[in-house]
């Protein structure tokens, strides 16, 4: 080497050292600021006044684990966590498994052999044996799909009063806190079938991954037959079909709701894809007697049965393409309760009580009063009528005067009716068209609006505006309009038209389905108004994991209506010690902008729930809407939801647990074998 380029390289070189020191610094600060992606929960619910064991999967868990419920009435401890071997003990657990599985051979074969001596082999032992093949399972299955790295279980309490409904379910720790899924609380008795473990899956997939360790897996019973009602918790694995044995009476109704896309409605990679269930239910000589794969344009099945006979039915579910993995989680509710199938009118005008037709199975009822003191999309208070329905179904309610539509036989409607207004129809037969004609003056600006699929109906609507002439002619038309605040709605199969008439007349309003379809099932709503500005704010994501006196930021997604452009401004209700915000509000024009939520440094450790409302200026008056939260999915990767959930949660991370020398020391062997934190 010339003497003069040995202090050149040398720099050269100290330099590339500190570039590749600056790098894995930035990674294992990424690493530290990468929070939890949670994969699936199972089961996704449970009964109230029970205890039962809750398993997680995702990529990642630390070991200071907590479960983060919305609502009150759900305690959760953890059990364990159960994550892919490192690589620097791989090569020692491999031998320590060896040796077991050797001794335990050898005690089988000692038990065969009544002149043997005995050979030592005890509870612990197996017990240790099992730890180290899930382990060796679970590092398989994260190498073939890293989503489901780590299992985690829990020990969880749901008290006897819990309120019913669907919640959300979050895990938190030193990683951060992941987006929620659905978990629903119930009071039908439950069951729940073995949790799939990766040694399932990897069996199936890549059986070469497991090798001879296979055989040694224990496997834990199945259950026997149900006595329904009853609510049925399972996993489906590739190539898997669940079969349930269910003891049947004659002249039962039995009804059959599966959820399974509703408990995980958007993909989490591409492959396999959704979980697509199928049922078929046997009779006591193994035959066919129903089936259904989806339920109207839901695609988790729903059927109803009469039963004609006493005995043991049996009910199979798989995936329809054979597919299957963790997060292919289902819930049945099986029994002959109360279901409800349709309803009209689909809501009712604001502070007054509507009388609502109900249409099902094993209904004790079939009106139920409805009454809303403020105007929106609801939810049905299912548990208070004490009936089961799709979680889709909503009823709506207007301040605007209302009216039901007038059918003239077999040819759909023609009714005039007065403006504004919002109308209750059906497309009743195949083909038709509903006309609804009204007075309009030269200028006026028209807005009509359908609300029939984000009720949860199938109707696919067609809207038109035109002059009421022999020969219509439409001023304007819609198909399918994107309600970005429409929560899970995957099809958005609702219309909007929006028009200025040219001239004072009658025009009409024709509504009808795009595909021709028909039924009691194809109700709507339709409103016919001057536009009436409004607004509604989503905050994006529904969680953040700030330090103490640090800001996280999210977006508030403004979704405006009928024309409002106004600024939206952004605050905090009820704020509790040690939160407040910082720049929170959407410029005029805009859809979004950011919050910034911030942390004082004697904010308490943990989750904390924050509640946001919205202000406005709208015709020269306040007005305030709740900032609902929410979480921005992707459905066949190109269109993005804002899908509303329970609580918004800040999640501050917990001081670490003081270690100090000697504490150390004792803790080290013992964490080298253990699979609980």
């Amino acid at each position: 080497m010339n003497p003069a380029q040995a202090p050149r390289r040398c720099v050269t070189f100290l330099c590339l050292l500190a570039t590749a020191a600056g790098a894995i610094s930035r990674a294992d600060a990424a690493e530290t600021r990468r929070g939890i992606n949670l994969s699936y929960v199972y089961p996704a619910g449970g009964r109230r006044g029970t205890t039962f064991r809750l398993v997680v999967g995702a990529p990642r868990l630390p070991q200071n684990l907590e479960a983060v419920f919305s609502g009150a009435g759900i305690e959760a401890r953890l059990v364990s966590i159960l994550s892919p071997i490192p690589p620097k003990d791989r090569e020692e657990i491999a031998g320590e498994l060896r040796e077991l599985v050797r001794r335990k051979s050898s005690a089988a074969k000692t038990a065969r052999d009544r002149e043997a001596p005995p050979s030592v082999w005890s509870d612990d032992d197996d017990r240790r044996l099992q730890e180290l093949l899930r382990k060796t399972a679970q590092t398989a299955r994260a190498r073939e799909a890293p989503a489901f790295g780590g299992r985690a279980e829990f020990d969880v309490r749901i008290a006897p009063d819990a309120a019913l409904g669907q919640r959300d379910l979050r895990i938190a720790g030193a990683g951060g806190i992941s987006p929620p899924l659905i978990f629903h609380v119930d009071d039908m008795p439950e069951i729940s079938e073995p949790p799939l473990s990766a040694a399932d899956v990897v069996s199936v997939t890549d059986p070469s991954r497991l090798g001879p360790w296979r055989r040694w897996i224990e496997t834990p019973p199945v259950a026997g037959t149900i006595a329904p009602p009853m609510i049925v918790n399972g996993q489906i694995g590739p190539g898997q079909c669940d079969r349930h044995r269910i003891e049947v009476t004659v002249g039962q109704h039995l009804v059959v709701a599966v959820s399974a896309r509703e408990l995980r409605p958007y993909l989490a990679d591409a492959v396999p894809g959704w979980f697509d269930a199928a049922i078929t239910l046997y009779d006591p000589d193994h035959r066919p007697v129903a089936s259904a794969a989806h339920w109207r344009f839901h695609p988790d099945p729903v059927l109803c049965y009469e039963a004609p006979r006493d005995g043991v039915y049996t009910l199979e579910i798989r995936d329809i393409l054979y597919r299957g993995r963790e997060d292919f989680v289902y819930r049945i509710a099986l029994g002959p309760f109360p279901y409800i199938t349709d309803m009209f009118p689909l809501g009712g005008p604001v502070g007054a009580e509507t009388r609502i037709a109900l249409k099902g199975w094993n209904l004790k009822q079939d009106v139920w009063v409805w009454r809303s003191d403020a105007a929106g999309v609801f939810t049905l208070p299912l548990a208070a009528m004490n009936v089961r329905a799709s979680p889709f179904l909503r009823m709506a309610a207007d301040t605007l005067p209302e009216c039901v539509e007038r059918p003239r036989r077999g040819r759909g409607t023609r009714q005039a009716v007065v403006f504004p207004v919002v109308i209750h129809g059906v497309i009743e037969h195949p083909g038709e068209e509903d006309v609804y004609i009204f007075e309009g003056k030269a200028g006026q600006r028209v807005v009509a609006e359908i609300l029939a699929r984000r009720l949860g109906r199938p109707l696919d609507a067609f809207l038109a505006i035109g002059s009421d002439e022999d020969v219509f002619t439409p001023l304007a038309f819609n198909d399918d309009r994107e309600d970005r605040g429409a929560g899970r709605v995957t099809h958005h199969a609702d219309a909007l038209v929006e028009t200025v008439l040219p001239a004072d007349g009658r025009y009409q309003a024709r509504v009808s389905d795009v595909q021709g379809a028909s039924g009691s099932a194809y109700a709507y709503r339709l409103r016919l108004s001057e536009p009436r500005p409004d607004f509604e704010v989503r905050l994006v994501p529904s969680s953040v994991c700030p330090r103490r006196g640090a800001t996280a930021t999210v977006t508030a997604h403004v979704v405006r209506r009928d024309g409002f452009d106004g600024e939206v401004r952004i605050s905090l209700k009820d704020a509790p010690p040690g939160f407040s915000l910082g720049a929170a509000q959407v410029p005029a024009d805009k859809d979004r902008g950011p919050v910034e939520i911030r942390t004082s440094r004697d904010a308490p450790p943990g989750p904390a729930r924050l509640e946001f409302m919205a202000e406005a200026e709208i015709a020269g008056e306040r007005t305030m809407r709740p900032a609902v939260p929410a979480e921005e999915l992707e459905q066949a990767f190109a269109w993005k939801s804002l899908v509303p959930v329970e609580s918004f949660v800040v999640w501050v991370a917990r001081p670490p647990p003081r270690r100090d020398a000697d504490a150390e020391k004792i803790r080290r062997p013992a964490a080298a074998r253990a699979t609980t934190p």
